[in-house]
């Protein structure tokens, strides 16, 4: 049984993903993240299967973070509880952050997101970010290229939940 609480556990991962994000330590970000991943957002989704992957959408959003204005990029655990007895997976919700001076450069926004616990390390598997990739890329436009189909379909259930 897991002593750490689920709430404590998914916001180190947002403070450290935010932080290699934001520095572009690639590799950090790699880390806090088990293959393959569903990402979501309001208007596509991607299932990522590979850490280059992972690195080309991060650069895409830290890219598009520094267009908008921002200075500085939060994430807030709002909530995360345990999946199963065994309290190997976690799905959280969170809200981010970006500021500029004390002003947001953009309405802040909720997402959702799966941690699981492999090797003794909590890895995200999922996430579904609420807002629209056309205004904050949050995936790569390369790798953003599902239909409506597609991101409907089983697959991409635990990123919509």
């Amino acid at each position: 049984m897991n002593q750490t609480p689920a709430k404590d556990i998914y916001q180190d991962n947002l403070d450290k993903v935010s932080e290699a994000v934001w520095s572009r330590d690639w590799e950090r970000l790699v880390n806090q993240f088990g293959f393959p991943i569903v990402i979501r957002t309001l208007d596509t989704g991607a299932h990522v299967t590979l850490p280059s992957q992972l690195t080309q959408t991060a650069k895409a959003l830290r890219d598009s973070l520094e267009l908008a204005g921002a200075q500085a990029y939060h994430r807030v655990c709002l909530t995360a509880q345990f999946d199963n007895p065994e309290q190997t997976v976690i799905s959280g919700r969170h809200r981010t952050i970006a500021l500029r001076g004390g002003s947001y450069v953009m309405p802040p926004f909720e997402s959702d997101m799966r941690l699981e616990l492999r090797g003794g390390h909590w890895l995200a598997s999922s996430l579904f970010a609420r807002v629209n990739n056309r205004n904050l890329t949050v995936i790569s436009p390369d790798l953003a290229k599902l239909s409506p189909e597609e991101l409907n379909s089983d697959r991409f259930k635990d990123a919509q939940d």
